[in-house]
């Protein structure tokens, strides 16, 4: 076959070409226009220009900025994003996104569906929530729902793996929302028939229809049941882990603090375990190393706070390299305390304790200024913060200022005895006949000093005699008694066998026994056998609510009340004038 010479006219040609090239143009320009969407959905820009940002005024829009960074303080940012919040103008649909630029987007429909006929606590609650369960997908890398807005939008795709991932998102964010303080147990409704929190949510959605891509309501509800059963068993733990560091027994606080930090690791914990390892610290020191001066270092009871005093400071003597070792140990579990909570007090005293230990003035004076910063008339901090500055500056005498605020703190009862005992060793160092007059003020009163700083008090002057044992008031009866042999003991083991108990085994450590606890407020430890420890509380101090302690061997105050050390292994927690728990050990 033979093929004509067939011409294409020139304008033709250049139409052809046209057409050919605007046919791959604009089939590209699709693509690319798809692509970019995507793309800078990942940035939160992209969300502010379609929507706009939501009024920082509005009371509840500035409320949820405040929640967001005490829950970010509290979650795993293990990418370093330091993530930021953004809300966007959209009010009607509630929605959530964590993007891979370290944002979260919250719609104001979102803010405000966390209120919605709700007390604020639970809103508060319900608000953290959202925002951990986010920051939990951003720690893990979890983007996928950037396409359907978010992890409570009501809508995406239906893949097993994302079910699986929503529902880690789900038990992290109501950990992070539990770690920043908030009362996540009102998440999960009530017995009265109040709905828990993803059936209000979803209630509240304009399509009103389960999201195939996140497990039902009722089922996150049943997970997240899960974690608050587990933390309430295991908060025993921590509470047993505090009363036994109080009482002076830190090894064994350590294992109880260290189990309880796998399913809570909060600040508190993180502060108690930083305090042990100090004390362990302190007993690796010599005397006139560890107790010359009188410093503060603060253990947690619960809620916010105890302060258990012990002396603190170093001269010229060398610290031995296991001492060294521990310092070290304590530092790090308080840098972590510190970083997990940026308004965190008393993590901040005991690592400016640490440093000043460590020789390191300067990292002590910019720790100290911190929690200084946040309660500038807390006399541990103005103490602590004295002696620091007066070892300083080398070239500034600094010894004035801190003399002037010793003074002043030796006329606040709470504080009296310590700044009076501090003054003293300040006046003799420096020579001055004063510290004769100051130490005969402090051996006054006896009952006042703990056992290491009396043992200071006596190489300088006669101190009164003493004895503890007359401080112990009479125990009343107990269901069972303080180092009953539970192993033998038929009464008693009847008496329990209706408690709830907690059994632990730390073998490695040669440490196991059971915690009970029974439904009118006792806490007994069992350690091999043993009524160890019983805390009591609730209605178990029916008959002896006002039982006195009115000379205690030491008293601390606390966030929620004052522990009053009555005698050997007695220890009673006082708020608002009242005992509402007593301590007793073997």
């Amino acid at each position: 076959m033979k093929y004509r010479n067939f011409k294409i006219p020139r304008i033709t040609a250049l139409l052809i070409c046209f057409l050919i090239i605007f046919a791959i143009s604009a089939g590209s320009s699709r693509n690319l226009k798809k692509t970019s969407v995507a793309s800078a959905k990942n940035y939160a820009d992209y969300w502010i220009e379609k929507y706009g940002q939501a009024d920082p005024k509005d009371p509840k829009i500035k409320k949820a900025y405040t929640i967001f960074e005490k829950v970010r303080d509290a979650a795993d940012d293990k990418k370093n994003r330091s993530p930021k919040l953004k809300i966007v103008n959209s009010p009607d649909d509630p929605w959530a996104i964590a993007l891979p630029d370290g944002n979260v987007i919250l719609s104001a429909g979102a803010v405000r569906n966390c209120y919605r006929n709700v007390s604020e606590s639970e809103g508060d609650a319900r608000m953290a929530f959202v925002i951990g369960h986010e920051l939990a997908h951003m720690a893990d890398d979890h983007f996928w729902h950037l396409e359907v807005f978010a992890a409570l939008s009501g809508r995406g795709m239906s893949t097993e793996s994302v079910l699986e991932k929503e529902t880690k998102a789900d038990d992290q964010g109501f950990l992070y929302a539990s770690l920043a303080g908030y009362q996540t147990d009102t998440l999960l409704g009530n017995k009265d028939g109040k709905a828990d929190f993803f059936t209000a949510w979803m209630a509240q959605l304009p399509h009103r229809k389960t999201d195939p891509t996140h497990p039902s309501p009722r089922k996150r509800a049943d997970v997240l049941q899960s974690r608050l059963k587990t933390l309430s068993e295991k908060i025993f733990l921590f509470r047993f882990g505090v009363r036994l560091a109080h009482f002076g027994r830190y090894e064994d606080a350590r294992y109880f603090l260290e189990d309880f930090q796998k399913v809570f690791p909060s600040a508190e914990v993180l502060n108690n375990l930083g305090y042990c390892k100090l004390q362990l610290a302190i007993a690796e020191m010599p005397p006139s190393l560890s107790y010359e001066f009188w410093l503060p270092a603060v253990m947690d009871v619960r809620t916010r706070a105890e302060d258990i005093i012990r002396g603190n400071q170093r001269t010229g003597q060398e610290l031995t390299q296991d001492a060294k070792n521990l310092l070290k140990e304590a530092g790090d579990y308080l840098k972590k305390a510190c970083d997990a909570d940026q308004n965190y007090i008393p993590s901040r005293i005991n690592l400016a304790v640490i440093h000043f230990y460590l020789g390191e003035n300067y990292k002590a004076r910019a720790v100290i200024e911190e929690a200084y910063r946040l309660k500038a008339a807390d006399p541990d901090i103005r103490m602590l913060r004295a002696i620091i500055m007066m070892g300083e500056a080398p070239d500034a005498d600094m010894w004035p200022r801190a003399e002037k605020i010793m003074r002043e703190l030796s006329e606040i009862p709470e504080s009296r005895t310590a700044a009076l005992y501090n003054l003293a060793v300040m006046y003799e160092q420096r020579g001055r006949t004063q510290a004769g007059e100051l130490w005969k003020t402090v051996a006054k009163a006896p009952e006042k000093l703990p056992a290491p700083f009396r043992a200071q008090v006596e190489r300088r002057t006669p101190v009164p005699a003493f004895s503890p044992k007359k401080l112990r008031p009479e125990i009343p009866s107990l269901p069972v008694p303080i180092g009953t042999d539970l192993k033998e003991d038929e009464k008693s083991r009847k008496i329990m066998e209706t408690w709830n108990k907690l059994s632990f085994d730390y073998r490695m450590r040669k440490l196991t026994g059971t915690i009970y606890s029974s439904p009118n407020g006792i806490l007994l430890l069992e350690l091999y056998g043993f009524a160890e420890m019983i805390v009591l509380s609730g209605e178990a101090l029916a008959d002896i609510r006002n039982f006195p302690c009115d000379r205690p061997m030491m008293e601390n105050r606390t966030a929620s009340g004052t522990l009053c050390v009555c005698g050997p292994g007695y220890t009673v927690l006082k708020q608002a004038g009242k005992i509402t728990e007593i301590w007793l050990q073997r």
